[in-house]
């Protein structure tokens, strides 16, 4: 299975995306990684991500491919620093209770991230 598996993202989805990901990362303070992560997703959409609420979001990505995708992608952006603060995990709680994924949704996706990511490494 891929980690990114290929779905179509539309420009309003990839905009919603972009803003989650900015908002879990402007929860402590912008980190380089952090940033440059958000500029490889939003470089094409030609505007600056502001932030958007939970309810916006699960609006924004009304299918459950789109919403894992989101998710797995800000779990990336949050763990890019090297930890995730407690600020990060309450927004990634609100985020994934909008979007209707579990406490056992979310472990599952972190641990795929962090599989990535030292897969990555490695």
């Amino acid at each position: 299975m891929s980690f990114f598996p290929p779905i179509p993202v539309s420009a309003g989805e990839a905009g919603a995306i972009a803003r989650a990901l900015h908002t879990v990362a402007a929860c402590d303070s912008l980190h380089p990684r952090e940033l440059a992560m958000i500029r490889a997703f939003s470089e094409d959409l030609g505007e600056a991500p502001s932030p958007i609420e939970p309810a916006e979001l699960a609006a924004a990505l009304p299918g459950g491919d789109h919403r894992l995708l989101c998710l797995k992608l800000a779990l990336l952006v949050a763990h890019a620093e090297g930890e995730v603060s407690e600020a990060e995990r309450v927004l990634l709680g609100r985020y994934a209770t909008a979007l209707e994924l579990t406490d056992a949704d979310m472990l599952a996706l972190e641990e795929q991230v962090l599989e990535e990511m030292v897969a990555r490494a490695g």
